[in-house]
């Protein structure tokens, strides 16, 4: 098993990626970390609170398609909940999480407010569980 490896620039940063597996090279993991960066700002920076239907569809074709384009066709993406057995080309599997926090510009909270009320009053983390490959 492979430590996990989190890939956040900053504390702040919305976004935080952890990948849980891989066999990849370091071409394609870093093409991933470019990747999560590139979803955050065009959709989920863009829709912030907007819920839409089959958001892992959404996801899991984003990937693909990126992957498809930078190395070629063949690339498979699962997003949600799954159970997967599966057989790839080597060197091509990172299974990871995605989670976003949306940085939303609330007022300094007040010394009265508990940290219970803080935690209510966030905006929603999102949480996703991913899966690429490219099957030969």
């Amino acid at each position: 098993r492979v430590p996990v490896i989190t890939m956040q620039e900053k504390h702040d940063e919305p976004l935080k990626l952890e990948i849980l597996f891989t066999d990849m090279n370091a071409e394609m993991t870093q093409f991933l970390t470019t990747c999560a960066h590139k979803f955050q700002e065009e959709v989920l920076e863009v829709m912030k609170d907007q819920f839409i239907e089959r958001f892992e569809r959404r996801i899991a074709d984003f990937f693909k398609d990126e992957f498809d384009k930078r190395f070629g066709s063949q690339w498979h993406c699962l997003c949600g909940q799954f159970a997967a057995s599966v057989t790839h080309e080597s060197r091509t599997l990172v299974h990871f999480e995605m989670q976003f926090s949306p940085q939303e510009k609330r007022p300094h909270h007040h010394k009265s407010e508990s940290v219970a009320d803080r935690k209510r009053n966030a905006p929603p983390v999102r949480y996703w569980k991913v899966l690429l490959f490219k099957a030969g």
